[in-house]
């Protein structure tokens, strides 16, 4: 009689094609699946699924998880709830190549270096290892040693981790490398030649392709030609381009080349509001020039409505976005997308000082509250919303005259503001919004606030996304450690440890959009097969056993804003290459997950799909 490693009984089994769930058996020996359908032996480890839903693991197509991997190689957020592979590399970031420097952004600076004493709160764009190595060691727990691309995947299989992790190369960090700080202009053609032995480099090792972001940043600064120059090489390769496209961000336009930050982008006025429109544009005519398959990141509502309106014409507009897809499809275009699939998009819960911690400086105690009600202070701010240089959250008050909605009021001294909007508040009091949220600050400089509202994303508008045949569910969040420990100055996004729960239970059980089955498909075998990810995301004989168990009935995420750190209900056990790596909400200490590089057998070319 057989022997099996791990035997589910008498589950629903969703293989992940899209084909209706069946009653059936799954056995798995060593890291594969070894049998499904009715199966005959023992175990080691046997299961009583009955009544529960058997599929693939969940594979998160977009992911800011390099750094992290590293520091929580267990990753426990991703596989609490059920996803076995992560894909990183997104927005033009990768942890490679370094060239000796590494930019401040991608070790968290911001978050810790204030506390260096150094006479300025922000960190300087990049870090030379050879001066500040052993500090990014403190602060991060391990060195960072690598140069190369494929350096720091074997960092990455070195240190083991418990979901599958593949990469894409980014474009800023590809850029200053070449470029250094001097990146304020349109590269030349030796730098795109430098540039290109980078990426080369990166595609050989295992990248899976390209990722930009041309928001503001080192390649806010790249034009077209730029861009496709790398994505010729990428598409030679039968790799990826995969964009944060331009003017995804909500900002304001400056004249200087040398006022560069969040929220401030160089271009003409009209881009605050038909940017996202151009910015997909700007895409599409990198992959038609360069021959790319194009698959672009957290597919953003590309027209612009700022002021209050109904459902349907959300609706609409989000129609009208894919309809920009299709038609692109339809002139042989090779394009998918992935969407954030939850309205809380990726906000968190934040300190409201935080959001004017550059105007507040580095007070504390009696002088922060002397400050925040300061006339000065209070000048400054308003200062800076009048000449278009003030930024909350991820609403700019300019390019945004309603950002006020976007706005809730979590925990106050004063707990009439709490539960309520700032235009809610500013209403009541009948004065201008700014001097609301100047108030409350005053009242209580310890307030918490969230930005629940994303223009980018809405409820509606994700739904129109995730119905449609090319879209793919999305976390686009960091590698968190496990509930109750994490070494961030900040709260994360609750998306970041429930999402894919998350978009079941809201999809299939509580809307009825998807079939289970559709929904598990546009988890698990559409970006395996969109990757090129062999035997994953397909629940078959031969396949690897990356696989989830869950109760369709009570699967759901129970994170929130004041605490996102809670991991999701109803998933049941989780298994990566054979080994198991969560039961019955808790983890085990098994690194079971490989490093999948494009080329190296575990992957194919680039597939459309179906």
């Amino acid at each position: 009689m057989q022997e099996y490693d791990i035997l589910v009984r008498d589950s629903a089994l969703i293989d992940g094609t899209g084909r209706p769930s069946y009653r059936a058996d799954l056995g798995v020996i060593g890291e594969r699946i070894a049998a499904t359908g009715e199966v005959r032996g023992d175990a080691r480890l046997e299961i009583d699924a009955k009544g529960m839903v058997l599929c693939p693991g969940f594979i998160d197509p977009h992911t800011h998880g390099d750094l992290g991997i590293l520091g929580h190689p267990r990753a426990e957020n991703f596989v609490m709830q059920g996803i076995t592979t992560i894909v990183t590399g997104h927005c033009g970031a990768s942890m490679a190549p370094l060239a000796g420097k590494c930019p401040s952004d991608l070790v968290n600076a911001w978050d810790w270096w204030h506390e260096l004493g150094r006479g300025s709160k922000d960190p300087p764009l990049l870090l030379p290892l050879d001066e500040y190595g052993a500090l990014l060691k403190t602060k991060l727990g391990f060195a960072v040693d690598w140069t190369s691309f494929d350096e720091f995947l074997s960092r990455v299989e070195k240190t083991g981790t418990s979901v599958n992790f593949a990469s894409f190369v980014g474009h800023s960090t590809v850029r200053v490398a070449v470029m250094g700080e001097e990146f304020k202009h349109a590269a030349s053609c030796r730098e795109i030649d430098a540039m290109k032995q980078h990426v080369s480099e990166a595609l050989e090792a295992g990248a899976f392709g390209l990722s930009s972001m041309t928001d503001p940043g080192p390649a806010e600064f790249a034009d077209v030609n730029e861009l496709v120059e790398l994505a010729r090489l990428v598409a030679d390769c039968g790799g990826f381009y995969v964009p944060h496209t331009r003017h995804t961000q909500s900002q304001w336009p400056s004249d200087s080349p040398d006022e560069i930050g969040y929220g401030i982008f160089h271009g003409p006025m009209e881009d605050v509001w038909v940017g996202r429109y151009r910015g997909v544009q700007e895409a599409l005519e990198v992959a038609r020039r360069s021959g790319v398959s194009l698959h672009i990141a957290h597919l953003s509502n590309v027209f612009k409505i700022p002021q209050p309106h109904p459902d349907y014409l959300e609706e609409a507009a989000a129609r009208a976005t894919v309809e920009i897809l299709d038609d692109a499809v339809r002139e042989g275009i090779d394009v998918t997308f992935d969407v954030i699939a939850s309205g809380k998009s990726i906000s968190a819960a934040t300190l409201l000082r935080d959001e004017f911690d550059r105007y507040i400086g580095r007070s504390e105690g009696a002088g922060l509250a002397a400050r925040v009600r300061s006339d000065e202070f209070k000048d400054e701010v308003r200062n800076a919303h009048r000449i278009g240089r003030l930024k909350l959250g991820m609403v700019h008050t300019k390019a945004d005259p309603y950002w006020m909605n976007c706005f809730r009021i979590l925990k106050c001294a004063n707990q009439e503001y709490e539960g309520k909007t700032v235009g809610q508040i500013a209403a009541a009091k009948g004065q201008d919004p700014i001097d609301t949220i100047l108030d409350v600050l005053a009242e209580d400089a310890d307030t918490i606030w969230v930005q629940f509202l994303d223009d980018r994303g809405t409820d509606t508008a994700n739904v129109v996304f995730l119905r449609h045949p090319l879209a793919m569910p999305c976390t686009d969040a960091e590698v968190h450690g496990e509930i109750g420990a994490t070494d961030s100055l900040r709260r994360p996004p609750p998306t970041a440890y429930d999402m894919f729960p998350q978009y079941i239970s809201t999809m299939v059980r509580e809307k009825g959009l998807l079939s289970i089955e559709h929904a598990v498909m546009k988890a698990t075998s559409l970006p395996a097969r969109r990757f090129g990810l062999v035997d994953r995301g397909v629940v078959k004989p031969g396949a690897f056993a990356d696989i989830v168990l869950f109760d369709p009935g009570s699967v759901r995420g129970v994170s929130d804003f004041m605490e996102p750190m809670r991991y999701p209900e109803g998933i049941e056990l989780v298994v990566v290459n054979g080994r198991l790596v969560s039961r019955r909400q808790k983890r085990t200490e098994e690194r079971p997950g490989k490093v999948l590089r494009r080329g190296a057998g575990q992957v194919t070319s680039a597939s459309r799909p179906p």
